[in-house]
């Protein structure tokens, strides 16, 4: 049944597939394929722009790092202050090298640097550094002859009248060019102008290098010349469908390609920086800024170029839908079998089950996938019945172990409570002070470690088993050391984890005064509430420990196996009670060994958490 259901399932389906896409392709693919062509052309354009936007930035930046060399400024700076000879070679010598810096991370063709003093500007006598300038070639260079050994060409003449300032000329003819003006007007902002020359055109990056000093004073101008052929590159890489791509510059006037070479581009596409239309010659026109610049790319493309690949793109389509719709029906008469077939053998080992037959399993060898998952499932269920049959009986003796296992423990505090108390009795018949001492202390330590089963303790109990420990070691060390503790009276009412601070006492008397080896020693524990937390402080001014060690007991390593357990299961309770902020802090504070625990305040009413100063003493 379930064979044939899903057979005319997916013929219905796929013939209903079939008449729709029949009807719709020619309109539907139609869109979307123009969409896309269009989609595909405006992409171009797009990943162009970014790839000349990404050049400018690249000549803006690596320009910039020129201007705020740190030698080349001081250089600048030096011969804007009167340096002498040894300043203009300063110059000359930076220049040279950062300019040859610039060259390797940038194409540019012909760098100029002028230094500024008192207002005017120098151009170098023996050569420009990097390279020489448009209009100030020097004669024989570059071709033939080395750098500094040819006489230095100027406009209109030699150098006479012109006043030299160690090696570099005055340069009033540079100071009146137009580009100078603009960019000296620019205030230390990046200027982007032509400069046509003799044989090709080239974009003039200029900028005033500013003193990094207060004063922001004109140190110099630097121009770096960039063959437009470059972007022309740029710009044929932008791939569209037998159309034109235009590099129009921020006036909108039409830079490249050179058959347009200055003609209006508003006039043509509109003063808009960015968009996309389709013009009265029924061409797709798509308009993108150049950011960095303030320049545009223009693409235009014929929209019949763009629909007649849509055409063939339409006609391949077709091919295919008619191949892939064939080819679906046959295979919805396999799929059908095949998704069926263990369905149908599931459904009837279920049935099996419902009669009551517990022990059948399928096997999944065959299957993968969700079905292999599903029958591996079904066996891991019935699995798990059985064992919660089994488990039912078990779960019984379990439970009656379990309370004879409570009420024994319940036994043992008594026991060893009456048995202590008898030792504590014959103790004193006999006149046994110490060892009547001990028993008290060791009885107490005991009823408040106990304290019921609960983890948390009221204050002043976890300070009076610590007493009664303190007291059990300075009979067994002699007393070799003196014990003083200092607790603010608010705390005792406020509640704290069992046995916090007697590993760290136990650890300051057998480290800190080396079990009994050691004489006059001083141990001190104090707690004073600090912004509404508790602090402890265990001190003793015995051996003082080693921090890096300590450090490894409290994070051991995860191969390594903690050699005690003492503090570690201290700092590992108050990270789980309290939170990851709170842990156990060892440092040396002169002469002592000081071991911190900073705790939340937390209050307890009354004989709460084992207000425990009788625990245990009924059950004698």
């Amino acid at each position: 049944m379930l064979k044939k259901r899903l057979f005319i399932s997916y013929t219905v389906l796929i013939s209903l597939f079939m008449i729709v896409v029949l009807t719709a392709v020619n309109r539907a693919v139609s869109g979307t394929i123009d969409t896309q062509m269009e989609s595909v052309t405006r992409e171009a354009v797009e990943v162009g722009v970014r790839d000349i936007n990404s050049l400018f930035s690249d000549m803006f930046s690596e320009t910039l790092n020129l201007c705020v060399d740190r030698q080349l400024q001081a250089a600048l700076t030096d011969f804007a202050d009167g340096g002498g000879e040894a300043a203009g070679r300063a110059v000359r010598e930076e220049g040279e090298r950062a300019i040859s810096r610039l060259r390797r991370k940038l194409t540019v063709e012909k760098v100029g640097l002028y230094p500024v003093r008192d207002g005017e500007l120098y151009r170098d006598e023996a050569g420009y550094p990097g390279g020489s300038l448009p209009g100030h070639e020097k004669a024989g260079y570059p071709g033939g002859g080395s750098p500094g050994s040819e006489k230095t060409v100027y406009p209109g003449g030699g150098p006479a009248g012109r006043e030299v300032v160690r090696g570099f000329l005055a340069a009033p003819d540079l100071a009146g060019e137009e580009w100078v003006r603009k960019t000296r007007a620019a205030g230390g902002k990046f200027v982007l102008t032509e400069n046509e020359g003799a044989d090709r055109t080239f974009l003039r990056l200029s900028k005033v290098i500013l003193s990094d000093d207060r004063d922001m004073r004109d140190l110099a101008l630097l121009e770096v010349n960039i063959d437009v052929q470059i972007l022309s590159t740029r710009l044929n890489q932008i791939s569209v469908q037998k159309g034109l791509v235009y590099l129009l510059d921020d006036q909108g006037r039409i830079l490249l390609p050179y058959s347009h070479y200055h003609q209006d581009g508003n006039e043509r596409f509109g003063e808009a920086r960015s968009g996309a239309f389709i013009d009265r010659n029924k061409h797709m026109v798509i308009i993108r800024p150049i950011h960095t610049v303030g320049w545009r790319v223009a693409a235009d493309v014929p929209m019949r170029e763009i629909l007649a690949a849509g055409s063939a793109l339409r006609g391949h389509v077709m091919a295919i839908s008619a191949v892939a719709i064939a080819a679906v029906l046959l295979l919805a008469i396999y799929f059908s079998a095949y998704i069926s077939r263990p369905v149908i053998h599931i459904s009837q080992v279920m049935n099996q089950v419902r009669e009551g037959d517990l022990d059948i399993r399928i096997d999944s060898s065959r299957q993968t996938g969700e079905m292999k998952t599903l029958y591996q499932s079904f066996n891991y269920m019935m699995d798990m019945i059985g064992d919660l049959i089994q488990e039912v009986y078990v779960a019984k003796i379990r439970e009656k172990q379990s309370e004879l296992a409570a009420l024994q423990a319940q036994i043992n505090p008594h026991f060893l409570y009456n048995t202590l108390d008898s030792i504590n009795w014959m103790a004193i018949r006999y006149g046994a002070r110490d060892i009547q001492k001990m028993v008290v202390s060791l009885a107490t330590m005991l009823r408040y470690s106990l304290n019921n089963g609960q983890n948390l303790i009221a204050v002043q109990d976890e300070i009076k088993q610590v007493q009664s420990y303190i007291n059990l070691q300075q009979i067994r060390f002699e007393n070799c050391f003196e014990s003083e503790i200092r607790i603010q009276e608010e705390m005792n009412s406020c509640i704290i984890i069992k046995l916090l601070l007697q590993p760290l006492v136990e650890n300051a008397i057998i480290h800190g005064f080396d079990e009994g080896q050691y004489e006059n020693g001083h141990l001190t524990i104090t707690g004073e509430i600090e912004s509404g937390h508790m602090v402890f402080r265990v001190m003793n001014d015995g051996h003082q420990a080693d921090l890096e060690v300590i450090q490894r007991i409290l994070y051991p390593a995860e191969d390594v196996k903690p050699k005690s357990y003492g503090i570690k299961n201290v700092n590992d309770r108050l990270r789980h009670q309290y939170g990851e902020e709170y842990t156990l802090q060892y440092r040396i504070q002169g002469d002592l060994t000081v071991a911190v625990i900073r705790i939340p305040l937390e209050k307890t009413g009354g004989e709460a958490y084992g207000g425990g100063n009788d625990s245990g003493g009924g059950r004698r």
